[in-house]
């Protein structure tokens, strides 16, 4: 499995080198849309609410903060200080939960576990960017917000059974305010910087796999996949822009793995999981919107909204549910050992 990863990611690196030697404009516009992608969507609706969640979580990992009450929540099995990540991964976006698992007292059984359920994307950015900015409705926002947070609630419960809540004896490290307001500025300012260089990546992967696409349609649909801001601007159906936010990408899986990998998360769960958060989004959304109805106006870039179930690609649609199906298998499959992730790392 290393050796097939090792030689479709070489091939892929030698193909996409080819094109921007052959069509090197198409890099430039890439890198320029990438750039607006961070300056107007990514850095103003996750910046200041990453520096909150970071902030936050040393503020209440302190020792003696009172904290039993959330001992009540039995349901998900969770000490006070690891089902305050959950909490802060549900509103921090992304790669937080990430890394406040990885900076945490979790065994790493306890956070290959847990990273399934904590990898959402932040209320800042689905109601403001994907809301307000794509659908220009921030009643759409918090429909599909409401879709992203069920899902994890979902994964939890299910999967309660298995967490090893053993804690390492690391003690909380009590920072002053203005120490405290340093490093969490310092480290969004990081975290943000590392996003923003997987989204111009991607964003001229994407560019070049719509090029490619031209003469092999299919192959446009893989675009959607790979980067969830670029994979927003690529369908105009609230159902699959509901299922991309759950799903993520891959560009965020990338950094999930980069900021855990001591922690030894296991990948083939991991993508089955956000197979389950994305088509249950979907779900969620579609009953939502029957249910409420809410006015569909048109996007901001001038396509008037269709919000047939396969609006995107039949082709997309189709595998969703063949994922989803191989997803219920596998929960089942009670004798996975996880060992893939040794055989790929």
């Amino acid at each position: 499995m290393k050796k097939f990863i090792y030689t479709i990611s070489t091939v892929s690196v030698i193909i996409l080198a080819v094109l921007l030697l052959e069509h090197p404009l198409i890099c430039k516009e890439a890198i320029a849309r990438g750039l607006g992608l961070c300056t107007q969507i990514i850095i103003p609706s996750l910046f200041p609410f990453t520096f909150c969640v970071l902030f936050l979580q040393r503020a209440l990992a302190v020792k003696n903060t009172n904290l039993k009450n959330l001992y009540r929540f039995k349901f998900l099995g969770l000490p006070p200080s690891l089902f305050i990540i959950f909490l802060l991964s549900l509103i921090g976006g992304y790669p937080i939960g990430a890394k406040l698992l990885a900076e945490s007292d979790a065994t790493p059984e306890t956070a290959s576990v847990m990273i399934n359920f904590c990898v959402n994307a932040g209320p800042a950015f689905i109601i403001s960017a994907v809301g307000s900015g794509v659908f220009s409705s921030p009643q759409i926002g918090v429909i599909l917000l409401i879709s992203h947070i069920i899902p994890p609630f979902i994964i939890a419960f299910i999967s309660r059974k298995k967490l090893n809540i053993c804690q390492n004896q690391k003690q909380p490290t009590h920072l002053s305010f203005s120490d405290n307001f340093i490093l969490s500025a310092t480290q969004s300012a990081s975290a943000l910087k590392s996003i923003c260089i997987y989204v111009l990546l991607f964003s001229v992967v994407c560019a070049y796999i719509n090029k490619l696409g031209q003469s092999i349609p299919f192959i446009k649909q893989i675009g959607i996949f790979l980067e969830v801001t670029n994979g927003l601007t690529l369908t105009k159906n609230i159902y699959i822009v509901s299922a991309l936010l759950g799903f993520g990408g891959i560009s965020v899986w990338f950094q999930i793995f980069a900021l855990i990998k001591q922690k030894r998360p296991n990948l083939l769960k991991f993508s089955l999981w956000r197979i389950f958060h994305a088509l249950s989004s979907a779900g969620i959304t579609f009953m939502l919107v029957k249910i409420f109805r809410p006015q569909i106006p048109t996007l901001s870039n001038g396509i008037s909204s269709n919000f047939s179930p396969f609006s995107t690609s039949a082709a997309v649609g189709i595998s969703l549910i063949i994922m989803g199906i191989l997803l219920l298998i596998s929960i089942g499959d009670k004798k996975y050992t996880g060992k893939l992730l040794d055989d790929i790392v």
